[in-house]
């Protein structure tokens, strides 16, 4: 009996150990395939790897380490790449000391250096970022160094400026211009154009055939911008031509058709954009747009409710619903909207754009010049475009203020405008002259019992 009931437990015993070996090889063969599938992805994405950037020991010791300043420089192009995140993927960006790396058994290869030689034998691009900051008296010097080992390339980039903030923005900016320079583009477009046209054409007579969409399509908005909407039709049909699937050059035939009332031809454009990606909020926002200057306010706002719920914190998609409430008569709506655009992203040189000119045309001055003031601050191109308004603004500004007395803030407002609009020259110097002059004039009361005096730099009569 006592045998009986032995091997019953035994094959109880059994049974439970193979259950367990089952267990355990589905849990394994699951692990495995999540790390297969995780080395996949490490594998074929584009990849630019950080390294600690060397630092002197001044900024060392205020903090800013090689590794705090890598990811400094990690984030400039983290928020430019966030500016654009619904229009072109960016290329995977890491700090290379936070990669795992193990030994893969029997082998004597580290996993990093696996993934490194899966990237050249494909032709993966892998991009390894180095680089220190030095200081030559009261100019600190960027110094990166981009080495890609899959075509042995190697570029040196070289940036200077006299506060850290400043240089790592620049060299964010540099990174991204040799990482992904359509990126650059799309960011330099809202800035200077100027800097974005001459980028694109290089880009087209050196990038690779399958990426020349995004330098036509970026072409055709420069044109657009500047009133050419059949130049700009032509680049986008160029870069459809290149790419037939590709979303941002049909949206923007549909805008450009819109300028030039053909608005059947702009809805079959709009309409395939969203055949190809139905998820992507920015293409309903612009169709949205085109019923709003079309006059349709009831399918304008039901594309902008849905592009809102595809993508609520785009601003992108805010100030093109902000832009159309205004065009339908909904002032304080419209900008409220394009508030929430410069609250999401305060560095959207066209946000403040349309704000500034709302709040001037509602001779709300001191918003108008704040929103300028953003423009001037971001955008050396469209200072230019906004010279006469923004001096305007002062101007009115400046006149308020001199009417309540506040003599020397006026004076202040008169003097920018001047630095802004030479056509306005002599009439604000005159106008500097007579407030000085009174002001000059003026007497003062004593703070003790003693009579009114002149001010202390006025001339005597």
């Amino acid at each position: 009996m006592s045998s009986g009931r032995g091997s019953g437990i035994e094959h109880v015993a059994a049974r439970v150990r193979g259950v367990s070996a089952v267990i355990t090889s589905v849990v394994l063969l699951g692990f495995l395939v999540a790390v297969l599938a995780a080395m996949l992805v490490a594998v074929f994405r584009d990849t630019v790897l950080v390294e600690p950037i060397g630092a002197p020991q001044e900024l060392v010791q205020r903090g800013y380490t090689p590794q705090v300043i890598a990811y400094r420089l990690m984030d400039e192009v983290m928020a430019i790449r966030l500016e654009y995140k619904s229009m072109k993927d960016g290329r995977a960006i890491t700090a290379d000391w936070t990669q795992a790396d193990i030994q893969i058994p029997t082998t004597g290869i580290s996993f990093k250096s696996f993934l490194s030689e899966v990237r050249r034998l494909f032709g993966i691009p892998e991009t390894r970022i180095g680089g220190e900051i030095t200081r030559d008296e009261d100019v600190l010097r960027l110094r990166l160094r981009l080495h890609q080992p899959g075509n042995h390339r190697h570029t040196q980039l070289v940036r200077s400026a006299r506060g850290l903030d400043e240089l790592l923005h620049l060299g964010g900016q540099d990174l991204i211009r040799s990482t992904d320079p359509y990126l650059l583009a799309h960011y330099l477009f809202n800035r200077d154009p100027r800097s974005a046209i001459a980028l694109i054409e290089h880009c087209v007579a050196n990038a690779p055939a399958d990426d020349d969409p995004w330098a036509y399509n970026l072409w055709g908005l420069v044109h657009m911008a500047d009133g050419r909407e059949r130049q700009a039709r032509e680049m986008f049909l160029k870069a459809i031509s290149l790419r037939a699937d590709f979303p941002p050059a049909y949206n923007n035939l549909g805008l450009a058709h819109t300028l030039r009332e053909e608005y059947e031809e702009a809805d079959a454009a709009f309409q395939k954009a969203l055949t190809i990606n139905p998820n992507l909020g920015i293409l309903y926002s612009t169709w949205g747009l085109s019923y709003a200057m079309r006059g349709d306010e009831k399918k304008a706002e039901e594309h902008f409710t849905k592009a809102l719920q595809l993508d609520p914190d785009n601003p992108r998609i805010r100030v093109a619903r902000g832009h159309a409430l205004v065009r339908m008569g909904r002032r304080e709506e419209g900008i409220q909207e394009t508030q929430k655009a410069i609250a999401l992203s305060p560095t959207f040189v066209g946000a403040h754009l349309i704000a500034g000119d709302y709040f001037y045309k509602r001779r709300s001055y001191p918003d108008a010049v704040r929103h300028y003031q953003e423009v001037a601050r971001l955008s050396p191109y469209f200072t230019e475009q906004i010279s006469w308004n923004y001096s305007q603004a002062l101007v009115q500004w400046g006149g308020e203020l001199a009417k309540q007395k506040e003599v020397d803030a006026a004076i202040e407002k008169f003097e920018r405008a001047l630095t802004l609009e030479p056509r306005d020259a002599a009439r604000l110097r005159d106008r500097i002259a007579r407030l000085k002059a009174e002001r000059d004039a003026a007497p003062i009361t004593d703070k003790g019992s003693g009579p009114a005096t002149r001010r202390p730099d006025a001339k005597a009569p």
